[in-house]
């Protein structure tokens, strides 16, 4: 249990250590307490374009409400009198009433709102505000923290300064004439009130300021002012009071910008197409043409907004353009006797047979180095056949004019089996009086299937005949 004059001096080390805080007549922080913004469109017509639509001119707009809050203190001394005075020694109040002006700074600058734009406290609407009692101002140990800076993870120096400061500050405490100046931001408003008969005793250390000094360790400029007065005028006792507030700034604030559309959407690349020409016959080609289309892109005006800025953007447009493309087939014949060789350079007498062997190979060209994109889908031939116009007579039987080749794979074929023949030639053989000179042979390769399409390849061959097979006896 303290004795009472200890108590005395716990209370009043807790009052001085506060003030060794504040340097001034009015301290002050200011929290934020923050900014809402919503955002709407507005969008009129203003005219139309040069194809006749309309040109829509559009604003989003912001609507930004904000709350600012300031917190602080106002310190005075009242003598034994119930004169009350400010730090700097001024009367400002008679039998223990004030009557003083509030005057503070609410924004000292921009605030950022949720649309990231600066918005000047100048520029804003002032739509309430509301000064606070010192009950208001300073609720709970967080906001005496924040605004005395005296950061603590004990409760006991609040309840000590609610007890023995609060309880003894300005009672029934009014506000009146409070207003904001927008373009500086200062706080006005008349507190009134009175002040408890019993304060905080200060002339404890009056004649002893070594041991204040020694006792805190510093002395703030504002108390030694209230210490001089006092030796000064003589005064027995010096009571300190402080009057806690809060001020609470409520503005509002609409900005405006112009919404630039985006560049108009490009048009997409044209689907294109394919046209097969009409095939007539068993030709040995197949035609088609591809559409596709060519881009080109120019620097157009696509808006203007209110200030007569061109907003420009590259326009695609797709040029058509025709390809064409071609697929040959081609069909190498090779003709030798039962020996090898080569007929076409060499001779071969009546009666002996020949054999036709044919390789077909295809080739695409045309479409000015555009790869095609037409799936062709190439089948190899359904079958092939050799051709002559002479009859053949074999005793009993007669070969046909017309003999059908056999496949090999790859897209070759090769002459078969002569049924005629006993050994099992696959030879095609020459009538026996078949007379000397040319003879042609026709061979076709049928049904290649391209695209759908069936092609042909047609060869025509001649064969030389000289002498006859008899020259090659010899009769007894």
């Amino acid at each position: 249990m303290l004795k009472k004059g200890e108590e005395m001096k716990r209370k009043l080390a807790i009052a001085l250590i506060m003030l060794t805080m504040f340097m001034s007549t009015i301290d002050s922080y200011a929290a934020k307490v923050g900014c809402t913004s919503t955002k709407r469109r507005v969008c009129v017509t203003v005219g139309k374009d040069k194809d006749g639509k309309d040109i829509v001119q559009c604003e989003d707009i912001y609507d930004t409400k904000c709350v600012d809050k300031i917190v602080g203190v106002l310190y005075y001394t009242k003598d034994i009198n119930g004169n009350v005075y400010d730090m700097d020694g001024k009367m400002v109040g008679k039998n223990g009433e004030v009557s003083v002006d509030l005057d503070v700074n609410a924004i000292t600058k921009s605030i950022k709102k949720p649309d990231n734009q600066g918005i000047e406290f100048d520029k804003r609407k002032l739509d309430n505000l509301y000064v606070k009692t010192q009950e208001e101002a300073l609720p709970n140990t967080r906001e005496y923290n924040n605004a005395y800076g005296w950061k603590t993870d004990k409760a006991l120096q609040y309840k000590d300064f609610m007890k023995n400061f609060a309880n003894k500050g300005l009672q029934n405490m009014s506000v009146e004439n409070s207003k904001v100046d927008l373009q500086t931001g200062k706080v006005q408003a008349t507190l009134k009130g009175s002040f408890p008969k019993d304060g905080l005793n200060l002339s404890r250390y009056k004649n002893d300021q070594a041991a204040l000094k020694n006792y805190l360790g510093h002395m703030p400029d504002s108390l030694q002012k209230q210490l001089d007065y006092m030796n000064k005028e003589g005064t027995v006792q010096r009571e300190l009071v402080m009057v806690p507030y809060a001020v609470e700034v409520h503005t509002s604030y609409s900005r405006k910008v112009e919404v630039i559309p985006p560049p108009p959407a490009q048009d997409p690349k044209p689907k294109g197409g394919i046209i097969i020409d009409d095939v007539i016959g068993c030709p040995s080609y197949l035609t088609w043409t591809e559409i596709d289309h060519d881009k080109v892109v120019t620097s157009e005006t696509y808006f203007t907004d209110s200030k007569g800025k061109e907003y420009k953007y590259n326009k695609v447009t797709w040029k058509p353009h025709k390809y064409r493309y071609r697929i040959d087939f081609t069909t190498d014949v090779t003709i030798t006797d039962a020996k090898g060789r080569n007929l076409k350079t060499n001779s071969i007498k009546s009666g002996y047979g020949f054999k036709v062997e044919t390789k077909t190979t295809h080739k695409v060209s045309g479409g000015d180095g555009r790869p095609h994109t037409l799936e062709l889908n190439i089948k190899t031939p359904q079958l092939a056949y050799e051709q002559h116009d002479w009859n053949m007579t074999h005793i009993y039987k007669n070969q046909p004019k017309v003999n059908y080749l056999k496949s090999t794979g790859q897209w070759s074929y090769d002459t078969p089996v002569n049924p005629l023949s006993k050994t099992r030639s696959n030879v095609i053989y020459t009538d026996r009086e078949l007379e000397d000179g040319k003879h042609k042979i026709f061979i076709e390769v049928k049904n290649i299937s391209v695209a759908g399409r069936y092609l042909c390849t047609k060869n025509f061959e001649e064969l030389t005949i000289k002498g006859n097979m008899y020259e090659d006896y010899t009769v007894n």
